[in-house]
């Protein structure tokens, strides 16, 4: 197997740039996690347009997949936030966090998907 240095080093730069965007917007808080929420959106759309636009398996896309919208969401923080919410008794939060996350990522990838498609055809 046989690993590029510059693809290592470029997906470590790009998941540390989201993985800092990824904690400086953990800060947006109210009766949900915005934050997380957003960030998660956010990289679930970054990856659908990665993927319809610049195609799989090229240096590009490699770097802003796993690099930069992996740093950028978190499974981990969802799940700890959920918990947290079922552990204090706010189960409807707890509820409509678990929609929140999985609905609007993947709401994020339909709607990016839709507005790619006419550039691909």
């Amino acid at each position: 197997m046989n690993i590029d240095i510059w693809v290592v080093l470029s997906i470590a730069l790009a998941g540390g740039v989201g993985s800092v965007i990824r904690v400086l917007l953990g800060r947006w808080e109210g009766k949900l996690p915005y934050g997380i929420l957003f960030a998660n959106t956010l990289a679930s759309a970054v990856g659908a347009w990665v993927l319809l636009e610049v195609g799989n398996g090229e240096f590009t896309s490699v770097a802003l997949i796993a690099g930069f919208a992996g740093g950028l969401s978190t499974f981990s923080a969802y799940v700890g936030q959920t918990v947290n919410y079922w552990r204090k008794g706010r189960l409807i939060q707890g509820v409509l966090n678990t929609i929140l996350q999985f609905g609007l990522p993947s709401t994020a990838v339909y709607l990016v998907a839709l507005w790619c498609t006419p550039l691909i055809n």
